[in-house]
Order: C-alpha cells, then sequence, then structure tokens
C-alpha cells in the first residue's frame, strides 16, 4: 500500500478513484489524573487567595514564567512532564487512525492513498480526536 500526501504517486498512473477513505480514534490523558490536578489547583488559588479577597487587598495575577514552570514539573503518578505526556499520546493516536484509513483502503482494494490528511479535534477534558483520510485509488 502506497500512502502520501500527494495528489499522485510519482511513476504511477491512477486507473481508478475509488472514493475517500478515513480512519478515526478518540484518546486522552489519563482523564481522572488530569482532573483531580485542576481541581487541586483551583482550590489551592481558592484557598491561597481567600484571605486577600476577604480583606478587599488586591490579588494580582501570577506572572506566565512562573505558571510555565509549574506546569512542565513531573507528574507525580507516572514521573513524565504534561507535555512529554501529550506528545506521545498524539503520536500514538495518529499511528492508529493511520492504521485504520489503511485498513479502509485495503478493504475497498486500493493500491495507495494520495492526498492523506490529518485533523485533530479537542473534544473536552483534554480528550481528543484524530482522523487521517486520504483518496483511495487503484494504480496502473
Amino acid at each position: 500500500m502506497i500512502i502520501t500526501n500527494i495528489d499522485n504517486v510519482p511513476e504511477r498512473k491512477i486507473l481508478q478513484v475509488l472514493g475517500i477513505v478515513r480512519g478515526n480514534v478518540v484518546g486522552s490523558k489519563h482523564v481522572s489524573e488530569s482532573l483531580l490536578k485542576s481541581i487541586k489547583k483551583a482550590m489551592i488559588s481558592t484557598i491561597s487567595l481567600a484571605p486577600k479577597i476577604i480583606t478587599g487587598e488586591e490579588v494580582g495575577l501570577v506572572p506566565e514564567e512562573e505558571m510555565r514552570q509549574k506546569d512542565s514539573v513531573e507528574d507525580p503518578v507516572s514521573g513524565h512532564n504534561a507535555l512529554e505526556q501529550y506528545s506521545s499520546l498524539m503520536t500514538e493516536l495518529r499511528d492508529t487512525a493511520l492504521t485504520r484509513m489503511i485498513k479502509h483502503a485495503e478493504g475497498s482494494g486500493a493500491d495507495a492513498v494520495i492526498n492523506v490528511h490529518f485533523d485533530v479535534n479537542v473534544i473536552a477534558l483534554g480528550a481528543v480526536e484524530v482522523c487521517s483520510y486520504g483518496t483511495a485509488v487503484k494504480l496502473l
């Protein structure tokens, strides 16, 4: 099976266009871990700011660099950086979507899939859908 993101297969002629093929998958970083982390941050913020809010003291904003440092801290459960976890998740989801698209193309009798693209959509609470799609063709 030839897979390409261009609209042809070099040195081959397209005999027949079979139609659009696709593969999609939905995944998320461990939801309870993300949710608990978010709830914990919100609670700590609220508790730490409560005395200032009650007394009318100016609250202010946390500098962006400080927030970045807090967000890049390793996850105590897995020991991995949160961005590395998302990167790994996205790679896995793209590979799965591509594999499913190839199976769909094989089922239609295709020799190749041209014009392959990926779409990523955020659904909720860190869940994402990855869709791989292209045009299945028969080659001469």
